[in-house]
C-alpha cells in the first residue's frame, strides 16, 4: 500500500508500541500492526471508503493515528485514551475522517480484528460503531482511489 506522509513524525519506537498494547490489554491484529510499524501515520493513496455491499465510497480516510511525538490529534495513545468511555470495549481507533470520525479495528472479543465506523455525531448512542470490514487487509483490499470513484 502506498501511503503519504508515512512517518510523518518518526518511525515507530517498538518498546513503545509494546507499551501501548500492554495499556490497552491485547496485542494489536498483525496486519494493522505491521501497517503501524511500517507507517506510523500517514494517509494511504487510495483512500476512498465504500460501505460493505457498495462499490460507491461514502468515507475518506483522512489521517491514520501513529504512536509518535506528534501533536494529540493524531496519537493512537492519546485518541485512544481520550475516547474509551465512547468506545465499545475492544475497540480501539486507527484513522480518522476529515469531519471527526474514525475508523477503528477490534483488539478482542466479538470485535477481534474487525474494522469499524465510529460516527461522532452517534457517540451517545449504544451502536455508534458500523461494521465496514472483517480484517484491516480486507478494508484495505477495498479503499479506492480518487481518479477510480
Amino acid at each position: 500500500m502506498d501511503v503519504q506522509d508515512s512517518n510523518k513524525y518518526g518511525a515507530i519506537n517498538l518498546d513503545e508500541l509494546e507499551r501501548f498494547e500492554k495499556d490497552i490489554g491485547a496485542r494489536l491484529p498483525e496486519d494493522y500492526r505491521s501497517f503501524l510499524v511500517l507507517h506510523n501515520g500517514g494517509t494511504p493513496e487510495k483512500y476512498l471508503v465504500c460501505w460493505p455491499g457498495s462499490h460507491k465510497p461514502a468515507e475518506v480516510w483522512n489521517d491514520s493515528l501513529g504512536l509518535h511525538n506528534g501533536p494529540t490529534y493524531s496519537r493512537l495513545d492519546s485518541v485512544t485514551e481520550g475516547l474509551k468511555e465512547y468506545l465499545p470495549k475492544g475497540i480501539i481507533p486507527f484513522a480518522s475522517d476529515p469531519g471527526g470520525n474514525l475508523f477503528c479495528i477490534g483488539i478482542s472479543g466479538d470485535y477481534s480484528a474487525k474494522i469499524y465506523f465510529w460516527d461522532h455525531e452517534r457517540a451517545q448512542e449504544k451502536e455508534s460503531c458500523s461494521f465496514l470490514a472483517g480484517s484491516f487487509t480486507e478494508f484495505v483490499a477495498g479503499l479506492v482511489a480518487e481518479e477510480d470513484a
